[in-house]
């Protein structure tokens, strides 16, 4: 049964001249095992579905006891992750991008780390996917960008030779046109130029940002920073490049 659901669902939608793809996830509790009552079933197979999505979607999950603590660990790593962007518990670390024949340092790489009050810190690993899809990682993106223009310019004003920095961000950016304004803002306040900054797209969620990016890219009247507007172009060719060349997930 779960198999044709997610079959039907394989064929696009025809809504006037229009197709609509979409992705189904099926959660299944079975009783007596999994429950009692309707309202067990239900709570059982809805974790179900969940891990589901998490598998990747379009796939189907029997539910298990075990998954009952890994949602309630979600749920606190999501009740947690909403009090530290209000305490600002994000931290960055800077991975210093050296050239092997002049042993100079070239570039720093910005990464995000979570500074939480019992676990210590933590990586994008264990936080990234709750971030997205509870809508923080807009936010956060938007911190990191800001944060790393504003060291950057610390480091020159330290008398440091000026150096790129590149922060991964997440496609949430992506939409409604606003990762260059956003970049801008950054880029003002802080004062560094704009041949200073570099992004990349974080690839835990760069497929589902490809539709947006083209478009997003395409616009650049609606900046300040035309050099901006065309490091994006070009920043974007190299990320795709990467995406080909790698099936491996990334840690940062």
């Amino acid at each position: 049964m779960s198999r044709r659901i997610l079959e039907s669902f394989a064929r696009p939608f025809l809504i006037d001249t229009h197709e609509i793809f979409i992705s189904a996830s099926v959660g299944i509790s079975i009783y007596p095992s999994d429950g009692e009552t309707a309202e067990v079933l239900l709570k059982n197979a809805d974790t179900a579905m969940y891990h589901a999505k998490e598998q990747g979607r379009s796939n189907c999950q029997f539910y298990s006891t075990g998954l009952n603590a890994a949602a309630s660990e979600r749920l606190d790593v999501e009740n947690d992750l909403r009090k530290a962007v209000e305490r600002r518990e994000f931290l960055i670390y800077y991975q210093a991008k050296v050239d092997v024949r002049s042993r100079r340092i070239t570039g720093a790489e910005a990464l995000i780390r979570w500074r939480h009050l019992r676990r210590g810190i933590l990586s994008p690993a264990h936080f990234l996917p709750a971030a997205i899809d509870t809508g923080l990682i807009r936010p956060m993106d938007e911190w990191m960008l800001r944060e790393a223009c504003l060291q950057s310019r610390r480091w020159q004003a330290a008398g440091l030779a000026p150096i790129t920095v590149s922060v991964n961000v997440s496609n949430s950016l992506f939409h409604g046109s606003t990762l260059v304004p956003t970049a801008s803002k950054a880029l003002s306040e802080s004062g560094l130029a704009s041949q200073y900054l570099e992004w990349g797209i974080d690839r835990i969620d760069r497929d589902a940002g490809h539709g947006h990016v083209h478009h997003d890219v395409g616009r650049p009247e609606e900046n300040g920073h035309p050099a901006l507007d065309r490091r994006l172009r070009n920043r974007l060719f190299i990320v795709e490049l990467s995406a080909a060349s790698s099936a491996e997930p990334a840690q940062n």
